[in-house]
């Protein structure tokens, strides 16, 4: 069955055992191995038990269409030359990924998706700056090589400190989210490398052209806004945002933010207080298997029909046992739920020989029938609560093969397609496990919290870098009070989306601050008062605005489409992405640029201060007049 024609150049042969893997790994280990090969072909064939990577592909799919549509319905002409580049990069990007042999999983095809959206940025950045010049009244070719000087900074700054932030995860996290880390990196690697160089050079290739001098309106401007300098007219239009005052409306977000923390703190604290006073198990997050012990099972059939049909001619116990737990099940008796339940733990102690101390302490089951697909489906899902004591993985054996012992026992090994109809996966987290994904994660959030202050404070001053990392431990907790307001389960994912989110939170701030810097020098920044100071913060969020708000709805768009389209695995990622995308914007437009007033207040003060000491003791000293001359043998 073709599910889907894409660009991840996979050939076709191979396509089929990554069928196969995909249906017994994708959930237990969240990663499963692609192989590259050539020649390659531009039809992926994915069976329905493909269904997590078929669902992902096609939110990444729909995310680049659309994304595509903004850029050339914003930027016209240069929107057309950023979509044809994007879809270059996004080739090239999967190309490489497997050519290194990288795992794929639910966060690994996040991290593509969510590329498309970051990958846009350098080009929103250019574009936007273009604009700003020939609103100026400068030619088109003036207008261009001033917007390529003057976005130069922005661009490499603001990916390296997404470097920085992957390279954190990918040393210091879990094995897990190292195919997110990789792919992380390597997007950002070839944002620089094909939408920056490439994308400047068609750019430049079609401004020399000259082809446009006279066409202003298809470079995504308002040609009557658009000065003619010759005739002594002067600029008119300063963009969307002009009359905004940002650092006046930071009071109100501010608020309004720290009620939402506030809520979200009291939902966490209501839930802690509430399990250790139950024993319910209940923390202020709702932390999921990566964060604490425990351990589940699933086996999903799509197609129950095919299923009985293979095993019509095979001589198997059990064989017809997923067809009485649908029957059981589809009544929607609670007694006859009862019955499969029975039938379930049966089939676990005599087929998989489980002891009675191993079967699980809670069973869901829920089927359904596909009228698209005309075909039965059954969902059953183990919860095994009684492992909590185990200190390592020796202890829970019986569980860490689940999947390979359900397909052996069926001999699926020997079925063509038996991905087809069938997925089987576990979960397994012991204490000490548990307890090092915490540690790991802590670890990398603090490692990359330290790298990036390090690296502002050396391109920028410590002021920049302290109000960043204000502004990022903002953007932590928006998403840490909205898991905890909704109970939205907390997994190993969600580190990487943490990082993710730093990563590009730190990206849209090192752009305003580019900015503020950039003004700064041309005003004579050190000589002014308090007042000018804010009117300088103002034009650069002024300037800055819209191009922040034009990415984050880039990169938002793929993540809506992951959360509506995407796989159930990657629901709780994309959702802590949109949280992330949200808040960093407004830490980046509020928070980090007036903590940063109130630093850099502070920092003039002191530079005045030592001024004024410096200038007191060379006067002090002049006014003892000269120091007496020193000759040898007479007043040495």
């Amino acid at each position: 069955m073709i599910c889907l024609t894409s660009y991840l150049l996979f050939s076709i042969s191979k396509s089929k055992i990554v069928a196969k893997r995909i249906a017994l790994n994708i959930l237990s280990e969240s990663s499963f191995n692609l192989y590259f090969g050539f020649p390659t072909v531009l039809i992926t064939l994915l069976s329905k038990s493909t269904l997590a990577f078929n669902k992902s592909i096609i939110a990444g799919v729909v995310g680049l269409i659309a994304i595509i549509a903004m850029m050339i319905l914003i930027y016209k002409v240069p929107g057309i030359i950023s979509s044809i580049t994007l879809i270059f990069y996004t080739a090239m990007v999967i190309v490489v990924f497997n050519l290194i042999g990288g795992e794929y999983g639910p966060d690994t095809i996040a991290a593509i998706v969510i590329g498309l959206g970051m990958a846009v940025d350098a080009c929103i950045i250019l574009f936007e700056r273009f604009q700003d010049e020939l609103y100026k009244g400068r030619s088109v070719k003036a207008a261009y090589e001033e917007s390529t000087k003057k976005s130069l900074s922005s661009i490499l700054d603001s990916n390296i400190t997404t470097v920085i932030a992957a390279c954190a995860l990918y040393f210091f996290g879990k094995r897990s989210v190292k195919g997110f880390a990789t792919m992380l990196l390597i997007t950002t690697v070839f944002n620089v490398i094909i939408m920056l160089l490439i994308t400047r050079l068609l750019m430049f290739l079609l401004v020399k052209s000259g082809k446009l001098d006279n066409k202003k309106h298809l470079l995504g401007v308002n040609p009557k806004y658009v000065p003619d300098i010759n005739k002594g007219e002067v600029q008119t239009y300063f963009g969307r945002f002009k009359n905004v005052n940002f650092v006046k409306a930071t009071k109100k977000v501010v608020i309004g933010l720290l009620c939402v923390f506030g809520l979200g703190l009291g939902f966490a604290g209501g839930f802690a207080i509430h399990g250790a006073a139950t024993d319910s198990g209940n923390s202020f997050l709702n932390f999921g298997l990566d964060f604490k012990p425990g351990a589940t099972a699933t086996i999903q059939i799509n197609n129950l029909e095919a299923f009985d049909e293979h095993f019509n001619e095979m001589d198997i116990d059990y064989s017809q046992m997923f067809n009485d737990v649908y029957d059981l099940v589809d009544t929607g008796e609670d007694a006859k739920k009862v019955e499969a339940k029975q039938l379930i733990n049966d089939f676990l102690l005599e087929a998989l020989e489980f002891n009675e101390s191993e079967l699980p302490t809670e069973i869901s089951l829920s089927s359904s029938y596909d009228t698209e697909n005309k075909c039965s489906t059954l969902d059953i899902s183990l919860i095994f609560g009684n492992i909590s004591n185990a200190e390592d993985a020796s202890e829970i054996s019986f569980l860490s093969d689940f999947d390979t012992d359900v397909a052996d026992y069926y001999q699926l090994e020997y079925v063509d397609n038996y991905a087809d109809y069938i997925s089987i996966s576990q979960q397994v987290s012991t204490p000490t496990m548990a307890k090092a994904t915490v540690m790991n994660a802590l670890l990398s959030l603090l490692v990359a919290f330290a790298l990036i202050v390090v690296y502002i404070s050396i391109r920028f001053r410590f002021t920049y870098a302290i109000a960043s990392l204000a502004a990022l431990l903002f953007d932590v907790c928006s998403m840490l009070a909205i898991f905890a307001i909704f109970r939205i389960e907390v997994q190993v994912e969600f580190v990487s989306a943490v990082l993710a989110i730093i990563g590009y939170s730190i990206n849209d701030t090192v752009v305003i601050f580019d900015r503020i810097r950039e003004i700064a020098k041309e005003t004579n920044f050190g000589n002014i008062d308090e007042a000018g100071r804010k009117n300088i913060v103002n034009k650069a969020l002024q300037n800055c605005a819209t191009r922040s708000f034009w990415t984050t709805i880039s990169t938002a768009l793929p993540v809506i489409a992951l959360i509506f389209i995407g796989a159930d695995a990657t629901v709780a990622f994309s959702i802590a992405m949109l949280v992330g995308l949200v808040s960093g914007i407004f830490s980046s437009l509020f928070i980090a640029p007036s903590l940063w007033l109130i630093l850099e207040k502070g920092h003039m003060r002191r530079l005045k201060e030592k001024a004024i000491r410096d200038a007191e003791k060379v006067g002090q000293k002049k006014s003892n007049g000269p120091d007496e001359l020193t000759v040898v043998g007479i007043n040495d």
